[in-house]
């Protein structure tokens, strides 16, 4: 039998200021879905600057263990899209900060988003 799964609120965004991660921000949006964010300190915001102010958003680097689980104990987020990624541009080279924003940041985003009992969780 198939599972079927459907988008359930809170919704949380990682990477919403990247390319694809803005337009999903930019689709609630338009649909009046209430979702929240967690961006770097150093995100450069200037795809979603129009309306982040439509949106709850947070600051955590997501290899912050501490920080990332206050943060989501807060939100409780029942959908997840974890876009954040580091390597996409040909300036983020380094192998270390790679892997340990998109393994670790990854592996500490889904243990603090467990205990809330999440829906779904989509990673790209």
């Amino acid at each position: 039998m198939k599972k079927s799964y459907s988008l359930k609120k809170p919704i949380l965004i990682t990477g919403a200021t990247g390319f694809v991660g803005a337009n999903l921000v930019r689709y609630f949006v338009s649909k009046n879905i209430k979702i929240n964010i967690i961006l770097r300190k150093d995100s450069k915001k200037w795809r979603i600057k129009d309306i982040i102010n439509k949106t709850d958003f947070f600051y955590a680097d997501l290899k912050d263990e501490k920080k990332l689980q206050k943060i989501i104990n807060v939100i409780k987020p029942k959908t997840i899209f974890h876009l954040a990624a580091h390597g996409a541009y040909s300036y983020q080279s380094d192998f270390k900060t790679i892997k340990t924003t998109i393994l670790d940041g990854t592996m500490n985003l889904l243990n603090a988003c467990k205990k809330h009992n999440f829906n779904i969780f989509i990673n790209t």
